[in-house]
C-alpha cells in the first residue's frame, strides 16, 4: 500500500466512525478560526452530536483529505 492508499483508507475510518465527521482547525471548545467556530456553533446550537479533528495536529491528514475531499481549503 502506498502513501496515499494509507491516507486514504486512514481519512476513511476517521468518517466511518461517526454519522457527522468535522476537519477543523482547533476544536470545539477552542475553535481556530472563525468558519470552523460557526460550524460548531450550529451544531452545538441544533444539539447535533458529532466528531471532530483537528487538521493543525495531523499534517499529513491534512495534507491528504485536499485530494480526497477534492477540496483546496478547511474551515
Amino acid at each position: 500500500m502506498n502513501e496515499r492508499e494509507e491516507a486514504f483508507a486512514e481519512i476513511a475510518f476517521k468518517l466511518g466512525q461517526y454519522p457527522i465527521v468535522m476537519f477543523i482547525r482547533g476544536t470545539p471548545a477552542k475553535p481556530g478560526c472563525k468558519s470552523s467556530k460557526y460550524l460548531v456553533d450550529k451544531l452545538e446550537k441544533l444539539d447535533i452530536t458529532f466528531k471532530s479533528f483537528d487538521i493543525q495536529e495531523d499534517a499529513r491528514t491534512k495534507e491528504w483529505l485536499r485530494f480526497y475531499a477534492n477540496w483546496p481549503s478547511f474551515p
